[in-house]
C-alpha cells in the first residue's frame, strides 16, 4: 500500500483581484472540486482536497500579509505523479480567470 502525503500548493492574490475571487470561489462551492471545471474525481489517489481563500491581514508586528489562494490535498505517494494530474486533469478548472 503507497504511503499518502499532504500537499499545500499557495499562491498569493493580489489585493485587487480578492474580490472577484471570494466571488468565483462562492459560485464554484455548490459544484465542489469532483467534477467540471476541476474534475478531481479522476486524480488517482486522492483522498482529501480543499481550496479556499485566506484573507490579507497583519502579523504580529503589524506587517501586512497578503491574500492567499490555498490548495490542499492528501494523496497517494509519488507526488511527482499527483503534480502532473493537478495540470494534466484538473489545469483547466484551476487556470480559470476569475
Amino acid at each position: 500500500m503507497p504511503h499518502q502525503i499532504g500537499v499545500t500548493i499557495l499562491a498569493m492574490v493580489a489585493a485587487e483581484q480578492v474580490a472577484d475571487l471570494r466571488k468565483w470561489l462562492t459560485a464554484s462551492a455548490p459544484q465542489g472540486l469532483a467534477d467540471s471545471p476541476f474534475h478531481f474525481r479522476h486524480l488517482r489517489g486522492l483522498h482529501f482536497a480543499k481550496l479556499f481563500l485566506i484573507e490579507q491581514t497583519d502579523d504580529l508586528k503589524g506587517r501586512p500579509i497578503p491574500a492567499s489562494l490555498v490548495l490542499m490535498t492528501e494523496v497517494d505517494a509519488p507526488l511527482h505523479r499527483h503534480l502532473d494530474e493537478l495540470i494534466d486533469v484538473a489545469g483547466d478548472g484551476m487556470n480559470q480567470p476569475v
